[in-house]
């Protein structure tokens, strides 16, 4: 499972990328800060033909675009086209954000913080459905 990473807290990637590669369920894991960085890695990645994440793990307070804002960018480009599932993974989720993120059509599911093996197993799950 190819993976984008989009959260700003690097301790939080360091440990995801950790976990994904000692259960061997994620091979690659490009990382971007924010939005904005999300955007263009993944624009660059369909311009340059050298494919596109099987999955984004998505946060939703980040600084300069969040993840909301990444979600309102994307889906006439690349979520209903390319398919990308989103993964929300976020230190706080709140019903409201629950029920807004069942809104898009890309985002297949919510999960708290700190990820876990078996997070990482449910959200493979997403990417076998595509």
């Amino acid at each position: 499972m190819n993976v984008l990473l989009v959260d700003d807290d690097s301790t939080f990637r360091f440990i995801v990328k950790t976990v994904s590669k000692r259960s061997g369920l994620a091979h690659i894991i490009a990382e971007a800060e924010n939005g904005h960085q999300a955007i263009k890695y993944l624009n660059t990645s369909l311009a340059s033909g050298n494919g596109i994440p099987d999955i984004i793990f998505l946060d939703l307070n980040m600084p300069e675009m969040n993840g909301w804002e990444f979600l309102e960018c994307i889906p006439g480009a690349l979520c209903k086209r390319a398919e990308i599932p989103v993964c929300i993974v976020s230190s706080s989720i709140s019903r409201h954000d629950n029920e807004r993120s069942q809104t898009y059509s890309c985002v297949k599911g919510m999960f708290s913080k700190p990820l876990t093996e078996g997070h990482l197993r449910k959200m493979q799950a997403f990417v076998a459905k595509v």
